[in-house]
């Protein structure tokens, strides 16, 4: 009897393991709410420390490769969103937004991460209204202008400098009194005249009329409040996990990742988390889809040993 394996997910972490599942010759297929693969990968305009382009590649360049290896996989794809995931004798259940129900013996989920809020007023407000999310997408709107960037993580590194190709000037604001990040990167930053760090600052407030035009932030030090005049807003201040399909399946961190053990599978047999919504010390590109190789490799061997 054919053992069939759903995958939940169409980032780096997915995509691996579906592609590896289809090289042992097993039956699986994939759901992805969006209709372009590759989850967060997509959205950086250069991604620099992926391995085998030592230039760099575009994150929808490298999206786009990776669609084309499942599609000429012939991998079946389904665009929906997933409502649930229930166990049963004989195996799970996905339920699908269409309510269409996909059978499997092995679920892999991997949905990655969201976007992590601020929580401060005019957020949601101005979201697609000077405050965006995408440098690659937005960058082009806010040539010759000032903006803000709210973030001193890698993507936000990356992106700033992406975006200093369009600004005049770029006010980058962090919470911390130095990056932690690759240090090369850092050093951009720092010898780039456009941009200017503020350092140990948090968001106050987005203001404005129909648009962003003023950006409120407090120094950490003085724990005084400023305003800046701003053309538009970017944050890249991390993502948090989703792991609620999961709900009652599975085991979660201190930071509501889900805990697998080292073939990434949870408490319950057969459910496997991989990428970004799994317990781990890094995730980058390479490590997702370490994750969902080592994923794919248990379930191939459990099918063949029947254990």
């Amino acid at each position: 009897m054919k053992k069939i394996t759903v995958v939940i997910g169409g980032g780096p972490a997915g995509i691996s393991a579906a592609v590896y599942l289809k090289r042992f010759s097993r039956d699986v297929t994939m759901v992805e709410q969006n209709m372009m693969l590759g989850g967060q990968v997509i959205i950086p305009h250069k991604i620099e420390n992926y391995l085998g382009f030592p230039e760099g590649i575009g994150g929808f360049d490298l999206a786009s490769m990776l669609q084309k290896q499942v599609t000429d996989l012939n991998i079946p794809l389904v665009y929906q969103t997933c409502k649930s995931i229930t166990k049963n004798k004989e195996g799970f259940s996905v339920l699908l937004e269409n309510n269409e129900v996909l059978t499997a013996d092995f679920v892999i989920f991997a949905v990655g991460t969201k976007d992590r809020l601020l929580s401060i007023p005019g957020e949601a407000e101005f979201m697609g209204k000077g405050l965006s999310t995408c440098a690659t997408c937005d960058a082009p709107f806010f040539k010759n202008k000032t903006i803000a960037v709210i973030g001193g993580g890698d993507t936000s590194l990356t992106e700033t400098m992406y975006l200093s190709t369009y600004a005049s000037k770029i006010h980058l604001f962090h919470r911390r009194d130095s990056f932690r990040g690759f240090s090369s990167l850092a050093e951009k930053i720092k010898n780039n005249p456009k941009i200017q760090i503020h350092y140990s600052c948090i968001p106050v407030a987005i203001k404005g009329n129909e648009v962003v035009n003023t950006f409120a932030y407090r120094d950490l030090k003085t724990d005084k409040e400023h305003t800046l005049t701003v053309d538009g807003i970017f944050k890249f201040t991390g993502y948090i996990p989703d792991a609620s399909l999961c709900e009652g399946l599975v085991d979660l961190d201190s930071q509501d990742f889900i805990l697998t053990n080292s073939q990434k599978e949870t408490r319950t047999s057969g459910l496997y988390a991989v990428g970004d919504v799994s317990s781990k010390e890094l995730r980058q590109i390479i490590t997702a889809m370490n994750d969902g190789a080592v994923a794919a490799n248990h379930i191939h061997h459990t099918i063949i040993t029947g254990s």
